[in-house]
């Protein structure tokens, strides 16, 4: 985080986005989807997943002096 926020080195942030897709890419195949069928409810593998990637660059401000700190994260839903 430090080291992007300072260089403003795109390969940072794209190594990081990368990693994000990798991870995201892992976890897809075990999704699931809840059916209910006639008072019976079971998971089904669905395998299929759609998400949203939102990336930041700073923490929440600190309450001391209300300035945020470098952190490279991102919020999946």
């Amino acid at each position: 985080s430090l080291l992007y926020e300072l260089t403003g080195d795109d390969r940072i942030l794209g190594v990081f986005r990368n990693a994000v897709r990798e991870t995201m890419d892992e976890a897809e195949p075990e999704m699931k989807a809840r059916v209910r069928k006639s008072g019976a409810a079971e998971d089904r593998t669905t395998g299929n997943m759609v998400y949203a990637t939102f990336i930041h660059r700073t923490s929440r401000p600190s309450k001391e002096d209300l300035k945020p700190d470098p952190q490279l994260h991102a919020h999946v839903c």
